[in-house]
């Protein structure tokens, strides 16, 4: 920093051109940064510097217009912390009210001056200033010598000068650090906006259900992956047009436009597409984004996979059907024979014959109740399986052997490809599972036929397949064919019965052994159950 000037005008070398490169300096000094601190320190220590002062302060009025001391010199720090000086109080308080300079020789007692402080120190000379900017006054500058000689008045103008440069460099330095403050605040804000943005991305990405945002108009601003996935479109494709190309004929924008707005409801509406999984059903539920003043920023369509929930729904009015006719014919023979036998008298082989029904028609009920516990158990994870060694291809031929007398026509095959190791399964589920699929084939296969089991087995799993030449699956039932209830050919149910539980039972016990089972079929030639069985490292 350059040193300025003298400005005493005590002695015959002071002269006014003198003062003004002293102004220059201190204007350029006070010029040179934007720093606000850096202004203020400047402003003091070339003032103090330049007019031989002892102590002197730059002061400011805050936002309650209370002077505080920003920047000073030759002060101890307990005053500059704690001065707080009002409008109109102490000399500060006065120039500050009245925008008037001051030049106080001595001890000041001017009664003009409410609340002035009472110092210790002797005060020669005191001048003080008001900063000004623009016409409006933004604080005090103030300076006091102790000794040397009285200020004079044309170091009162001088001391003016400098400090309307010293408001303009003030307030250029606050603007500046308003302007920081504010491109802080902003970036923190678009900051958070981001973040905020990004999370309702990440939510909204992560929901399974299908979400589609549009304005008012109907313009589409927004869907989620689970949105693409379930319509098979591609989102960058779709944002910017409107809603009813997403939906051409299942969904109308105007309708639900007006059902959320106009009627402050919901929409609600079901719809159908199909798929190469099949027919997939879908539920669009629409509800309005408000913004300001409740008016609508735009409107949120919620779309929920549906599929599962209709197949259960349909399996449940299968099980109804189901257990209504299976339950209610064997019932009905059992109170009919019962009934005529309380009746009436019959000879001892027709009573025989009766009571045979009745036990034949009870035990298809236990039966049937018994397959719904059992899977009832499997399904909750609530039947404990007891594993115990044992040859499978021995519990095999006993399950066919016991199936020949009731299947006289059909020609029962077991063929082992290589010695089959033992395995340690639960006897009592294992033969469910052979009994189940044995009768499974005998059931498909009307026209008689063989029908073999075969067995093989490497170094991982043991393979079984249970083949028929029945009607065989059609290929679309074919992924349905181990779902509980399900039943392939209306038809032979009529005539063979069932409750479409042994192959849900089936699965359901394959898969607690550790092992996987599925079915190669083709329509009117018969069908192959394949299961494997891991073996024990």
């Amino acid at each position: 920093m350059n040193q300025v000037g003298n400005p005493e005008k005590d002695h015959p070398a002071y002269t006014q051109e003198k003062g003004l490169l002293a102004l220059y300096e201190i204007v350029k000094a006070v010029n040179s940064t934007l720093d606000l601190d850096e202004v203020l320190n400047l402003i003091i220590k070339e003032t103090t510097k330049l007019f031989h002062a002892d102590a002197g302060s730059v002061m400011l009025l805050n936002e309650n217009s209370v002077l505080t001391i920003k920047s000073a010199q030759g002060l101890p720090g307990e005053i500059i912390k704690n001065t707080r000086v009002r409008l109109g109080e102490g000399i500060a308080g006065w120039v500050a009210k009245t925008g008037e300079t001051l030049l106080l020789d001595g001890k000041v007692t001017d009664p003009r001056f409410k609340n002035l402080v009472d110092r210790k120190e002797e005060i020669l000379s005191s001048i003080c200033t008001p900063l000004k900017c623009k016409g409006k006054i933004i604080g005090v500058l103030m300076l006091r010598r102790t000794h040397f000689k009285s200020y004079t008045e044309e170091q009162r103008n001088l001391f003016s000068l400098i400090a309307d440069q010293a408001a303009i460099a003030i307030e250029n330095a606050s603007l500046y650090e308003a302007e920081k403050k504010r491109s802080y605040e902003l970036r923190r804000l678009n900051e958070i906006l981001r973040l905020e943005k990004l999370k309702i991305e990440t939510i909204l990405s992560s929901m399974a259900d299908g979400v589609v945002v549009t304005t008012p108009g109907g313009e589409i601003i927004h869907i989620n992956r689970s949105t693409e996935r379930m319509l098979n479109v591609n989102g960058k494709d779709i944002v910017g047009k409107h809603f009813d190309h997403l939906f051409t004929e299942e969904c109308c924008f105007d309708e639900i436009k007006y059902t959320v707005i106009e009627t402050d409801g919901r929409y609600k509406s079901d719809f159908s597409r199909k798929t190469d999984d099949g027919e997939m059903h879908f539920r669009l539920i629409g509800t309005v984004m408000k913004g300001k003043g409740d008016k609508p920023d735009g409107l949120v369509m919620v779309i929920q996979n549906i599929t599962e929930m209709k197949r259960i729904d349909k399996m449940k009015s299968e099980f109804v059907s189901m257990v209504s006719h299976e339950l209610r014919t064997p019932l009905t023979s059992v109170v009919g024979f019962a009934e005529l036998m309380m009746n009436r008298e019959f000879n001892p082989e027709r009573r025989k014959r009766y009571l045979n029904i009745i036990i034949k028609d009870s035990e298809r009920l236990m039966r049937l109740i018994d397959d719904l516990l059992d899977l009832s158990k499997l399904e909750a994870g609530k039947f404990y399986f007891k594993p115990t060694p044992f040859k499978i291809d021995e519990i095999i031929s006993q399950v066919m052997e016991s199936l020949k007398g009731q299947a006289p026509e059909h020609n029962l095959l077991l063929e082992i490809t290589e010695e089959i190791p033992i395995l340690s399964l639960d006897r009592d589920m294992f033969t469910n599972l052979i009994s189940n699929l044995l009768s499974n084939a005998v059931k498909y296969s009307p026209d008689s036929g063989d029908i073999k089991v075969t067995l093989q087995s490497n170094e991982k799993e043991v393979s079984v397949c249970v083949s028929d030449h029945g009607i065989g699956i059609e290929a679309e039932k074919i992924p349905r064919i181990f779902d509980k209830f399900y039943r392939v050919d209306s038809s032979l149910n009529r005539k063979t019965g069932g409750t479409g539980l042994g192959l849900a039972t089936v699965k359901y016990i394959v898969e607690e052994f550790g092992g996987k089972i599925w079915v190669e079929s083709e329509l009117g030639k018969g069908s192959s159950f394949i299961f494997t069985l891991p073996l024990e490292d």
